[in-house]
């Protein structure tokens, strides 16, 4: 058990997690606005959880432009069924993306 300091509340963590969204938005719309969205493998993602399994990354066929922060996927590369989700990402975009973040953790 963490200490008041280090104890995260549920609205903590969705805050957290909110601020990783803005932050990624934000990122692919720089990317876009330099040119450098197509290349990236057109997708960029960023790590949720410490290792690295659960990550947010762009839906398929959004331009990095349009992307808003309330749009991102939030990816768990430990799930079998991400693949035949309605949303489901570039496949291969998708699995770069997993084994990248977690190797970085």
């Amino acid at each position: 058990m963490g200490n008041l300091a280090t104890l995260k509340t549920a609205k903590t963590l969705e805050t957290d997690e909110w601020q990783l969204r803005v932050d990624l938005a934000a990122a692919f719309r720089l990317a876009a606005r330099y040119d450098w969205h197509e290349a990236v493998a057109n997708h960029l993602s960023l790590a949720v959880s410490a290792d690295g399994k659960t990550f947010l990354m762009n839906p398929r066929w959004k331009h990095f432009s349009r992307i808003k922060a309330s749009e991102l996927l939030l990816l768990d590369s430990t799930d079998t069924s991400t693949m035949d989700r309605p949303d489901a990402p570039d496949l291969t975009a998708a699995e770069r993306a997993a084994v990248l973040e977690q190797a970085r953790h």
